[in-house]
This record gives structure tokens, C-alpha cells and sequence, in this order.
């Protein structure tokens, strides 16, 4: 097989598009782990709404 064919097999399946190219790929342990350090969608939507409150919130003193 060439490399133009590995390619366009490649980009067929997904992997490697031009659109996709920048996007890092790690191991699902890995995600999982760093996870933990960095906010979900959500919790960056609350936190922008009210900063105070999100704080709150993480520290318990506000039910959810």
C-alpha cells in the first residue's frame, strides 16, 4: 500500500482530517486523570454567571 493510499484511507476513517489535525490524542487514563484539574462545560458556564456563588458551590456551602 502507499503513502497516498494510508493516507486516504486514513482520512476516510476519520483520522487525520484537516479539520481534525490540531486535536491532541491521549489514552482515556490519561483524560480521565486531568480531568479533575480543569472545569466542565457546565461548571464554566456557572462559574461565569456568578463567580461567587460557583466558589460556593465547590466548597459545599450551597446545596446544588
Amino acid at each position: 500500500m502507499s503513502v497516498k493510499e494510508m493516507v486516504f484511507k486514513r482520512r476516510k476513517n476519520g483520522m487525520d482530517s484537516p479539520k481534525t489535525s490540531f486535536l491532541v490524542r491521549e489514552p482515556i487514563e490519561t483524560y480521565q486523570a486531568k480531568s479533575k484539574d480543569y472545569l466542565t462545560s457546565h461548571q464554566l458556564a456557572d462559574f461565569r454567571r456568578n463567580p461567587v456563588l460557583f466558589r460556593k458551590k465547590e466548597l459545599g456551602l450551597v446545596p446544588e
